[in-house]
């Protein structure tokens, strides 16, 4: 006989069984092996949905790792980018001599 924690889940079962078997459709123990079944399926399921929640954990984290990534890579471009260009930049804005030099070129008189 079945022996459970809850009492009341233990006679639904040893009620069930037998009102079954007086029926003559199960015997009681069909009747365990098909409660012994459908817990190992339940847990069978659970398991898969575990795993799939693991898997989908474990794709997000490579999606975040790739988007970071692809983030880090970007702002190194525009570093080296703006380390080509800003020094250029910085000696042509670095004193008012150089603006007027540079206007002096484009406009083409000395101020």
């Amino acid at each position: 006989m079945f022996v459970t924690r809850w009492p009341a889940v233990c006679w639904v079962w040893v009620l069930t069984a037998g009102l079954l078997s007086n029926i003559g459709i199960f015997s009681e123990g069909t009747f365990i092996i098909i409660i012994i079944i459908i817990i190992l399926i339940v847990i069978i399921i659970i398991i898969i949905i575990i795993i799939i929640i693991i898997i989908i954990i474990i794709i997000a984290i490579i999606i975040i790792i790739i988007i970071i990534t692809i983030i880090i890579i970007i702002i190194i471009i525009i570093k080296l980018l703006l380390n080509k260009v800003f020094p250029v930049l910085h000696f042509l804005m670095s004193s008012s001599t150089h603006l007027q030099f540079i206007f002096c070129l484009s406009f083409g008189h000395l101020s």
